[in-house]
């Protein structure tokens, strides 16, 4: 927790413990850890998530290999089918 901003844990500590179990189960925390965890160890387990860095939406955006080749099938397919109708 020493490395959050002192806004992050300011809002970070206003969260009930409630709000904090919500958040660390959606976050992908085993529901069994966050019920039977004290307030202290949700915070630093909210704080280890809070600084985390966020994932790159165009890294996820990119096309593999193999999807780059399956999206060029289907524009062929897609133009052929295009064309014959066409004719």
């Amino acid at each position: 927790m020493d490395k959050l901003s002192k806004q992050q844990l300011e809002s970070l500590r206003n969260l009930d413990t409630d709000q904090l179990r919500v958040r660390l189960v959606k976050a992908g925390t085993e529901e069994d850890l966050v019920f039977t965890s004290e307030r202290e160890a949700l915070l630093e387990m909210m704080a280890e998530i809070m600084l985390q860095p966020e994932p790159d939406p165009a890294a996820a955006a990119e096309l593999t290999p193999a999807e780059m080749l399956e999206m060029c099938k289907l524009e062929m397919q897609f133009k052929e089918k295009k064309s014959s109708v066409q004719l």
